[in-house]
């Protein structure tokens, strides 16, 4: 079974996350509420701050803020 992954950019290279879900709805949720925890800890424009969910290899889904 195929699922999707939240990973995160660190330092200009993607890192895997131990984030794994089903549904691509379910990785998005995720990585929002983890971009919402690291904006509340003032991490917001540090490296690993901008996310992405990712099916396989292929990115699906992502912000830049």
């Amino acid at each position: 079974m195929k699922t999707y992954n939240v990973r995160t950019l660190n330092r200009g290279h993607w890192e895997d996350s131990f984030w794994s879900f089903a549904t691509k709805a379910e990785a998005i949720t995720k990585m929002n509420k983890m971009q919402s925890e690291y904006r509340r800890r003032g991490f917001k424009g540090t490296p690993g701050y901008d996310l992405a969910v990712f099916y396989g290899r292929k990115k699906v889904a992502g912000t830049k803020r």
